[in-house]
């Protein structure tokens, strides 16, 4: 028997399913953005965004377990830093990449404005699921060698 949506919990790898939605969605915005943009901060976005994905995916190849040694417990919380920080840097670039857009001819300020919210409270939820990661690491692992 299933559950139903409503009663679902999230799932201890969300982080990595919305940092590689998030991925996509950079993507597609810089793919049809200004092509004079796109070299520098289109790449560096869709870039960071590819780093802070494969920086998850570190984190996640580390079992958190009771039994877990101070090196594995290390290695997966710097990666989860090191995604914060990535994370945080995509919500930034992504507001002067979209910046510098406003300033090109033809672009809908209300469609820029809708981009630059989504991505932020996308980077946003991200950031608060990482440290919630991070706090129940911390819970399960109190005293780790």
């Amino acid at each position: 028997m299933s559950v139903p949506t409503w009663r679902r919990e999230l799932s201890k790898a969300d982080y990595m399913y919305q940092t590689y939605r998030l991925n996509v969605r950079i993507g597609e915005i810089v793919v049809n953005g200004p092509k004079k943009y796109r070299e520098n901060y289109g790449d560096h976005l869709i870039k960071t965004c590819l780093q802070a994905l494969e920086e998850s995916q570190i984190a996640n190849s580390v079992y958190v377990s009771k039994n877990m040694g101070r090196a594995d417990y290390e290695v997966r919380r710097m990666a989860l830093r090191h995604m914060i920080g990535r994370v945080h840097n995509i919500s930034t670039s992504f507001k002067l990449y979209k910046d510098l857009v406003k300033k090109c001819d033809g672009h809908d300020p209300i469609k820029l404005r809708d981009e630059e919210q989504e991505v932020g409270e996308r980077c946003a939820y991200i950031v608060s699921l990482i440290k919630g990661i991070v706090e129940s690491d911390k819970k399960k692992l109190k005293g780790i060698k």
